[in-house]
């Protein structure tokens, strides 16, 4: 202890010195725990709408904790309208941004880490074929809810579109349960011109 620490115990009291003591600590940890929170991990919330939701094709990516951690949130739909068609001869479902075009699009809300972010984007490869963006989806808090809530989330919209694929039929609700148009992972000679031709 310094010299000067000493000096202004004697000027406190033993009684003084100890309150003063106790309140030091209590400072301290208040840092670290405001020093903890700041480098708590970063969560982003994602909506899903084609082969990644819940009992399709892709969703296992999510369950994978080697590639980072999702939480599942709940079910809803897009605030907006958007075209949701299957595109390419691989069904792919592809969530066109043509706003008040289609149908307000069923999904699923899910919360990420920044690893988890980071493989959606390989999946979806964003952003030369998929690209990210933030909408307004509302959430509903259970099956049989009436009430839900609005939440922005990232949502992987395809921009760079021909526009042939405006003339598919509009989904509501992608299940992959069309027999003639079931969803196959593209191969990695496929170009981006492959994978936006009509489904045919």
């Amino acid at each position: 202890m310094s010299r000067g620490m000493f000096k202004f115990r004697s000027c406190l009291g033993p009684v003084a010195f100890l309150l003063y003591f106790i309140a030091g600590l209590f400072s301290i940890r208040t840092m670290t725990e405001a020093s903890t929170d700041q480098i708590s991990p970063k969560t982003f919330k994602v909506f899903v709408y084609g082969t990644l939701k819940r009992n399709l094709p892709n969703h296992e990516l999510l369950l994978d904790k080697v590639r980072g951690k999702a939480t599942f949130i709940g079910e809803g739909h897009t605030v907006d309208k958007f075209p949701l068609v299957v595109a390419s001869k691989y069904h792919i479902p592809c969530l066109l941004f043509c706003r008040n075009v289609g149908n307000q699009v069923k999904g699923e809300l899910y919360e990420v880490d920044e690893d988890m972010l980071l493989n959606l984007d390989k999946l979806e490869e964003h952003p030369h074929f998929y690209e990210r963006v933030v909408e307004p989806v509302q959430i509903y808090n259970d099956k049989n809810s009436t009430e839900s809530k609005t939440i922005d989330a990232w949502i992987y919209f395809i921009k760079k579109m021909n526009a042939q694929l405006l003339e598919e039929p509009y989904l509501t609700d992608y299940q992959n349960a069309d027999p003639d148009k079931k969803y196959t992972a593209s191969s990695d000679e496929s170009t981006l011109d492959d994978l936006l031709q009509p489904s045919g």
